[in-house]
């Protein structure tokens, strides 16, 4: 009796094929978790003082802590290489230092002799990039 080689169950395709990753998903509710973050800085920020001095929510003492562990958490489950990671961020800082830059420059700021009050809104991004190399081997 003859064995039909055509008409397999597929087992020993399966025995053969090494097995693959599973498929990585996005996270959405990490993304969520860092709009909520950043929309809790940016209302911070533009409330002038009088948010910032009844600290609404608390979210002075809160935010920044929770954005860190967010970025961090999706940092060491990217496969993202370290290099377009720091680029990616390092985009993001110099256009978010340019508008800072035309914001101060719009509206009459002393930019020239405080530029450091221009970019410190950006140093969450520095540090996530000072980060991500020191972090980098642990992933």
């Amino acid at each position: 009796r003859q064995h039909d080689h055509s008409q397999t169950d597929g087992m020993d395709q399966e025995l053969s094929d090494p097995p693959s990753s599973p498929k990585k998903e996005r996270m959405y509710h990490l993304d969520f978790a860092r709009i909520v973050g950043v929309w809790c800085v940016v209302a911070e920020h533009s409330g002038g003082s009088t948010y910032s001095h009844h600290d609404v929510l608390f979210v002075l003492q809160w935010v920044l802590p929770y954005l860190f562990v967010v970025s961090g958490m999706c940092f060491a489950m990217s496969s993202t290489p370290l290099w377009f990671y720091i680029v990616r961020l390092s985009i993001v800082l110099v256009v978010g230092v340019g508008i800072n830059w035309i914001a101060d420059a719009a509206t009459g700021r002393d930019w020239k002799h405080e530029f450091g009050d221009t970019i410190f809104q950006m140093f969450y991004v520095v540090f996530l990039i000072v980060f991500a190399v020191l972090g980098a081997p642990l992933r």
